[in-house]
């Protein structure tokens, strides 16, 4: 003998779905989560909070009841279904939302987690100044100058040639080369 439901407040929407009625459930979207039971409306989902990241509940196979914390090198704005790397320029440590920049005297890949490894600090004969992805040498037509400090700008770390030498882009390490026989180096 089968007996009808008497109390449908034993049977909220479980958490991670929403439910119109009629008996229906479904799953919250990608990008959204929902941690509470009873939601009512689509609406209710919430967007997977900021340093998070709720990925599509079909594929993971697991309604999203919270999201998953970034992980460091990453990026997770609000509403993300995924993680992205980093961006270049810029740093993510754990559940970043909003990465920041890499300062002056360091440079940060993309994907990087912090600025401050031994292999991200600018040497000789590099500057880098605050969002650098890369170092940068100084231009064709500038010198180098290997001086202490944080190599953070062009100004405090290249020099212009004199008059009479000049240097290529090519050179990097090199200083400023005197003019050939033949030319002008003003």
């Amino acid at each position: 003998f089968l007996t009808g439901l008497t109390r449908f407040e034993d049977y909220p929407c479980p958490p991670g779905y929403w439910c119109p009625g009629k008996g229906d459930a479904f799953l919250c979207p990608p990008g959204t989560s929902r941690i509470q039971p009873g939601a009512k409306s689509l609406e209710e989902c919430d967007p997977c909070s900021p340093g998070y990241y709720c990925p599509d509940p079909v594929l993971a196979g697991l309604p999203n009841t919270q999201g998953i914390p970034c992980e460091p090198g990453y990026e997770c704005p609000a509403g993300s279904v995924n993680p992205k790397p980093c961006r270049p320029g810029l740093y993510c440590g754990a559940r970043t939302a909003m990465p920041s920049m890499c300062p002056a005297g360091y440079y940060c890949p993309e994907g990087s987690s912090t600025y401050n490894s031994p292999e991200q600090l600018c040497v000789f004969p590099y500057y880098c100044p605050p969002g650098s992805a890369h170092p940068r040498p100084c231009e064709g037509g500038y010198m180098a100058l290997s001086l202490p400090g944080l190599r953070d700008s062009c100004e405090k770390f290249c020099r212009i040639c004199d008059a009479g030498t000049y240097r290529s882009d090519s050179l990097i390490t090199a200083p400023c080369q005197p003019c050939p026989a033949g030319f002008i180096c003003p």
